[in-house]
């Protein structure tokens, strides 16, 4: 397959929800450097990459912004498939822990809210209503409450904000589906925020272990969502499958 043949291109946050789909679809690593990394799906018959883009700032890297000028610049790309996969906190009762959602960006619009800046998107699944996807970790319930009151969101989005406006910048259009990995139950502990923000995969290691040995409660807490992430992992994968 010639590299510009590739008619879907999938974006993931992290590592830990495009694992299952890299092994479903049978990825092969062709680059990678501090922050992400790029498989390419040659041996399902169709044109198909996963790149990891990092999470923050980092998510605006060259490899991210280079990938994406060939979807929006080269003729073969324009008619490809781009859309972002990952994990997104209930900001209503009725959203459940494992429910999935699509979104679409066509209803994407930029709102003030006491996080600094966000953007929401329409829901095209299951509940009328947005995706909030904000630059910051959102960890307690009354923050979330608070959220939803002022734009009427139903999920909450923390991993995606700068990826979101790379995309906007691009003029790509884009799907976007979220499962929900926590739900209106507890509070994130806020010694977890600086592993969830942390840069580099080698940062989230080093934050994962201190975290682990300082606060038992925590490191509880994560591993919970370690068992959590491999399951909704597949889930997603399952709906990379269907989209590609």
């Amino acid at each position: 397959m010639r590299h510009s043949e590739a008619s879907r291109l999938l974006l993931f946050p992290m590592s830990v929800e495009a694992a299952a789909t890299v092994k479903r679809l049978k990825g092969r690593l062709v680059a990678r450097d501090r922050i992400s990394c790029l498989y390419r799906c040659d041996q399902v018959g169709r044109g198909i990459e996963i790149l990891i883009t990092g999470t923050g700032k980092s998510a605006q890297h060259a490899l991210l912004r280079w990938l994406l000028s060939r979807y929006s610049s080269n003729q073969c790309h324009k008619k490809a498939k781009v859309a972002i996969f990952g994990f997104a906190g209930s900001l209503v009762a009725e959203i459940k822990y494992g429910d999935v959602h699509w979104f679409s960006a066509c209803g994407i619009e930029q709102v003030a809210d006491p996080i600094r800046s966000s953007y929401c998107m329409d829901v095209s699944v299951v509940l009328s209503g947005k995706l909030l996807t904000v630059p910051s970790v959102i960890a307690s319930l009354n923050q979330r409450t608070h959220l939803q009151q002022r734009t009427g969101a139903i999920a909450v989005d923390m991993e995606s904000y700068w990826l979101f406006k790379v995309l906007e910048e691009e003029q790509l259009e884009f799907g976007c589906c979220r499962i929900i990995s926590d739900d209106l139950t507890e509070d994130i502990p806020a010694c977890i925020i600086p592993l969830l923000e942390a840069p580099s995969r080698i940062t989230q290691a080093l934050q994962a272990c201190r975290i682990a040995w300082k606060d038992r409660q925590a490191a509880r807490w994560l591993m919970m969502m370690y068992r959590r992430s491999k399951i909704l992992s597949c889930k997603l994968a399952d709906e990379a499958e269907a989209f590609c």
